[in-house]
Order: structure tokens, then sequence, then C-alpha cells
């Protein structure tokens, strides 16, 4: 259990990261915002164009940010939805920025399909930095890949982090913001945003050594705590990629955990971590 609760003391950083709403951030960092206009016959709607954000790729997510004085209506938010993407190809989100018992919460409208999923009352920070995340994916199937993952996460009441029965979701959610040392952890770990990969990991509190074959062992107090696998945008976690002989990512770095004697494998991509 020690040791176990060694390599998670860095790791809970991750936890408090995604889950403390009072990060304020910059709504699409290292993205140029564009001017957008309301299509043509949405002159009627409440919703304010702000500003566009434009993947770089063919085809590429366009997130466009929009104002409204009061909660829009779901039938306005789909016709300026409609128009502007209009057939085009290219996926759009949406997303309405509205106030709502004295705070800023927004609305989101995609990213694709002709019933596009539309959710309201989000908190504009969690779904920035999803829209952050899918805009710096190389593909637009990979930032669809992503939101389509997103969504789940969003089920589960913490955006950002998606439990799939490695701990108790009501812990997270309940218990863990209750400690004594929430806040202050939440102090330490703002920096940690916007960094990914190795940068990432080192910045949660990791030592990163590596073993070769495509995989390192995390360091913590001073003991090998995990292997961790770094992986390309362009490389998925669970489909076999020619570096690692044939087999996916995952089963490399499990196969690897076991020669090491260790319990625990992290997977990086860019600045989504899973761990296993």
């Amino acid at each position: 259990m020690g040791s176990c609760r060694q390599f998670l003391n860095p790791l809970g950083r991750l936890a408090r990261l995604v889950t403390d709403s009072r990060i304020v951030i910059e709504f699409v960092p290292n993205f140029e915002g564009l001017g957008w206009d309301l299509p043509e016959g949405c002159g009627d709607s409440a919703v304010s164009p702000n500003l566009l954000y434009i993947q770089e790729a063919q085809l590429g997510l366009q997130v466009a940010v929009g104002d409204a004085p009061s909660k829009p209506k779901a039938e306005d938010i789909r016709k300026v939805w409609r128009r502007r993407e209009d057939g085009k190809g290219f996926p759009l989100m949406l997303v309405v920025r509205y106030p709502k018992a004295g705070v800023t919460t927004c609305a989101v409208c995609g990213p694709t399909g002709e019933q596009p999923k539309l959710d309201f009352d989000l908190d504009p920070q969690a779904v920035a930095q999803v829209c952050n995340i899918a805009l710096k994916r190389p593909n637009r199937a990979s930032a669809l890949s992503f939101l389509a993952t997103a969504e789940v996460e969003e089920q589960s009441g913490l955006p950002g982090l998606r439990n799939v029965g490695l701990f108790a979701t009501h812990e997270l959610a309940n218990g863990v913001p209750a400690r004594g040392d929430w806040s202050d952890a939440c102090t330490d770990g703002r920096p940690v945003l916007g960094t990914s990969g190795r940068e990432l990991v080192t910045a949660l509190g990791f030592k990163v050594a590596d073993r070769g074959l495509d995989a390192s062992v995390l360091v913590a107090a001073d003991e090998d705590q995990a292997v961790a696998v770094f992986l390309e945008e362009t490389e998925a976690f669970n489909q076999p990629a020619g570096r690692f002989v044939g087999v996916s990512p995952v089963a490399h770095a499990l196969a690897a955990a076991d020669r090491e004697g260790l319990a625990w494998v992290m997977m990086v991509r860019g600045s989504t971590v899973r761990l296993y």
C-alpha cells in the first residue's frame, strides 16, 4: 500500500487539475481567434458572435464562440449551427456563453450530425480545455475521436477525467475536494496546465528513466513506481503500432511492467494520460 500511495500522490495532482472549476484560463490559449458573423437568416438570434478558432488540418474542427444575454433557445442555437456548417464538411463546435444565477455558463452544440448534440449549463472552463485539446489534434479524425471520448467524461461529473473501474468516482468527485490540502494542491497544480508529454509527467512530480524498447520507468520517492509509454499524437492507445512490433501500445506497456515487476502503467499522448 505504501508504494501505491507514493505513486498516487503525484497522480493526484492531475485529478485536482481537471476537477478544480476555479481555474481561470483564456478560452482557447495558443490559438489565434478570428472574427465570425452570424449566418444569413440568423439575424433574429440572441447569439452574438465572439471569436472563431480553426484546427490546422484539412476540413479541421472549428470552434465558434458566441455570447447571449440569457439562456438561449435550443432552436436558435441549432439554427446558427446548421446555417454555419451548411454541409461544408468541417466539424463545428458552437459554444454560447450566457449568465445563470450570477455566474457564466455555456451551451455547446456539435460537432457533427443531422441532429448535433446540444448541452446547456456547462462549465466554460471545462469546455475550453476540451476544445483546446481537440484543436491541437493532428487531423480531423483525431479531433472527433477525442471529442467522442470527452462526451463519456462529461457523464462522469468530472470534466476531463474518465474513471472506469479504477477508483471510486464518488470519492474523486466529493471526498478529494473536501481534503484539507485541496486548496493548496490546486494552487500548486495550476502551473501544470498547458503542459504535455514528458513535461507533463515531470511536472506532476515523477522522474523519467528511459529503459529502452520504447518504454520508460517513472520514479518517485526514490523508488520505481510505474512503466510509462509516450505516444505520438497520431498513435492510438489500443491499436497495433509498427514501433511496438505489431501489438498495441497498452499491451506493450503492460508486458514491460511485468518485466520490471511494477504494478502500474501510465500511457501519455500529448496532454492525455491513461492509468492502468
